[in-house]
């Protein structure tokens, strides 16, 4: 039986050796046993099982083989669902963030069964799904666990500090280790191609706003350290922001945006409806229409789902990112 804690809890390096070592016997890189190539996942998986899991919140769920229904309460969780390629059957606010999430269009159509509310879903209904795998999130499902494990195995995931820890805790769950290990490189040299086509752009600014009501019309600025994948020189696509930009996020006002004046403005909305309603009306308000990125035709649309950090934002923020710049 493969025992895994991985990135579920915070535990020291050394410790996390001995657990995996102790349960699971040397791993094949410190054997001199050569490792399955990349891709061949359901080899992996046929030998890893039973498991056991101890999840972020302390809990030891030992899963007997591969889930092949699985119900994600957090609708974040859907997006490493997808990158996964995982058997996904329900989720929490599956129906709304499908319709209006970019970073979900796989799922449209697929039926995956809306469970209600992420911090108070329908149990009823995860019963009626008869799910073999229940993943929570220590934040929001803590006290129901209890009667959520009554329905299926359910493990409880959460604290991360970055996209690489969630995927790879998200793949030790489920007996995807080798597509999350492709999924991670296939992202990293998306970044790092996607940094070479704006190298040409490192003296030019950027500043993103998010629509937070577009019948008031109110904005917010994501922070620079918050989107990493953006601003970072390192691991995202080495964007400038202006001066006095925030690193964490903060209500924006038409002024506070000329006195930055960015060179490009990336504006995250619910839909391309609700970007072209502001932008519009944006186009009658005079500190608006004399911001630099405006004159230019510099303000480029992300849907609102590319801010959420999963490795399939990231992919999607890059690409409409690069496209936007190059292509004006």
């Amino acid at each position: 039986m493969k025992k895994l804690r991985g990135l579920m809890v915070s535990v020291p390096i050394a410790l996390l050796l001995v657990v995996l070592m102790g349960c699971a016997g040397t791993p094949a890189e410190n054997s001199g046993v050569s490792a399955p190539e990349a891709g061949s996942g359901d080899e992996v998986a046929d030998q890893a099982w039973p498991r056991t899991i101890i999840d972020a919140a302390g809990h030891e769920v030992t899963l007997e083989k591969a889930p092949s229904r699985i119900v994600v309460v957090h609708f974040s969780d859907m997006e490493y669902m997808l990158a996964l390629d995982a058997p996904l059957i329900g989720a929490g606010f599956a129906e709304s963030r499908i319709a209006m999430w970019d970073t979900l269009e796989p799922y449209r159509g697929k039926g995956i069964v809306d469970i209600g509310s992420s911090a108070a879903p329908n149990l009823e209904k995860i019963l009626e799904l008869d799910p073999d795998l229940i993943i929570g999130n220590i934040s929001f499902n803590a006290d129901i666990y209890d009667e959520l494990r009554k329905i299926a195995p359910t493990v409880n995931l959460g604290g991360y500090t970055t996209w690489e820890d969630r995927l790879k805790a998200t793949a030790e769950v489920i007996g995807k280790e080798n597509e999350a290990a492709e999924y991670q490189e296939k992202t990293h040299q998306l970044l790092a191609d996607s940094r070479g086509k704006l190298s040409s752009y490192s003296d030019q600014t950027f500043a993103s706003l998010r629509i937070t009501s577009s019948e008031q019309k109110t904005m917010e600025l994501l922070g620079s350290k918050e989107l990493g994948a953006y601003y970072s020189s390192e691991r995202g696509l080495g964007l400038k922001a202006p001066d006095q930009y925030p690193e964490t996020w903060q209500s924006a006002t038409m002024e506070g945006i000329a006195v930055m004046d960015p060179d490009y403005i990336l504006l995250h909305a619910d839909s391309k409806t609700a970007y072209d309603e502001f932008t519009q009306w944006g186009s009658q308000q005079s500190v608006w229409s004399n911001l630099k990125a405006v004159k230019n035709g510099h303000v480029i649309y992300l849907n609102m789902s590319v801010w959420s950090g999963s490795p399939r934002a990231i992919e999607l923020a890059a690409q409409n990112i690069v496209a936007g710049v190059i292509e004006n």
